[in-house]
């Protein structure tokens, strides 16, 4: 078989931001949405919030916050302290001093005209706008939310909603994330076929959804077609539907299966050790257990297999006050995730996968970011 050394599929549609706009752009949400934030809390809470000092636990009391979204509420607090309307120390909550005057001038102006108000340049407006638009949304409807009025399926997925939370799926970092995933796997794919050129790599794809970010690995692949047998998966056969639609013109060798990576995949139908390589985007978080998750994955790889863990890195505010919502967003229970979040550091996926008997362990990120600053990164290791 020919092989080619740089496959010609353009892996990054995305202009790469230079370090200043990355960190602005990431301070610049967080500013934005916590001050909606604080806006709508301190309208809801009335002078609740100003009492000399409080706990969580008094304050969802009195606000009627359901048990169910106490953790929810919690993180909005944590993230309004973050933000510096107000102090924390050993469980006590009180309202610090700030001009509210400016406070109610910046609210007014992203409520009505957006983000041109944060005088951004246009590159760094467009990365950021998804996910502040879904947050401008989903903000006012937090009180409703957390006192069980609304769920946030309802919220986030409604015909007025659904474009708006599913847009941040293609925001300038999951893009340039998708594209990232994408080289990683195909380059891997040919550092085995310059090994062992008729070799058919079997490629495990956990959680697909809308294979989204399946497709640009999938056209560089393309002309090797018969060396490739790839497996998605997801949790719900609609998903699995729609994938069998989105891919009927590729020439592979193809397997749709339910697969929920949390369970023991053996009891699902899969066998030991059938895959070369599997890799999940912004899926893991959402498991109760990663230790779970992760020896899961582990059985599925054969050895010398290679796992790819694209996920969030950091605890973003614009996640807690929109997918923070539904109960999916606080499954985790493995005592393993940043307080109040289901996102795990890439030092515990580093740690779990040393403890699982991976190599050459290595973190993949936004182009000249440190590990440390990462919103996102890929996680990658070996099998022994």
């Amino acid at each position: 078989m020919s092989l080619i050394t740089q496959p010609s599929t353009a892996f990054h549609g995305e202009k790469i931001h230079s370090y200043d706009q990355y960190v602005k752009g990431n301070e610049t949400r967080f500013t934005a949405v916590s001050s909606l934030l604080a806006k709508t809390m301190l309208e809801w809470s009335g002078d609740k919030l100003s009492t000399a000092k409080f706990t969580a636990d008094d304050l969802a009391r009195e606000l009627g916050v359901k048990e169910s979204q106490s953790q929810l509420f919690v993180a909005l607090l944590k993230t309004l302290v973050r933000s510096g309307h107000l102090s924390e120390v050993d469980g006590w909550y009180t309202l610090n001093a700030f001009d509210s005057a400016s406070l109610d001038r910046l609210v007014a102006s992203l409520y009505n005209e957006g983000l041109s108000v944060l005088n951004l340049d246009q590159q760094t407006m467009e990365a950021i706008r998804p996910g502040f638009e879904l947050a401008r949304i989903c903000i006012p409807n937090l009180p409703a939310v957390l006192q069980g009025e609304l769920s946030g399926v309802q919220l986030l997925f409604s015909a007025d909603n659904f474009a708006y939370s599913t847009a941040i799926y293609g925001d300038h970092i999951q893009e340039v994330y998708y594209g990232l995933i994408a080289e990683q796997i195909v380059k891997k794919c040919f550092e085995i076929w310059s090994e062992t050129p008729d070799r058919q790599i079997r490629i495990l794809e956990i959680g697909a959804g809308s294979g989204k970010g399946t497709m640009r690995m999938l056209e560089a692949l393309r002309p090797y077609g018969n060396r490739v047998h790839f497996c998605f998966t997801d949790i719900g056969n609609s998903f699995l539907r729609r994938a069998k639609q989105a891919f009927k013109d590729f020439d592979f060798s193809f397997d749709f299966r339910l697969l929920d990576i949390g369970q023991d995949p053996e009891a699902q139908g899969f066998s030991a050790e059938s895959f070369d390589i599997a890799f999940a985007t912004n899926v893991l978080h959402a498991t109760p257990d990663l230790r779970d998750t992760l020896r899961n994955t582990a059985w599925l790889l054969a050895p010398q297999g290679n796992v790819y863990i694209n996920e969030i890195a950091h605890d973003l505010a614009v996640n807690t006050v929109s997918f923070g919502t539904t109960p999916g967003w606080w499954l985790p229970d493995d005592g393993l995730r940043l307080p109040y979040s289901p996102v795990a550091t890439t030092q515990t996926y580093r740690a779990l996968l040393q403890s699982l008997n991976f190599e050459r362990i290595s973190i993949v990120g936004y182009p000249g970011v440190s590990e440390a600053e990462l919103v996102q990164a890929i996680i990658h290791g070996v099998k022994k």
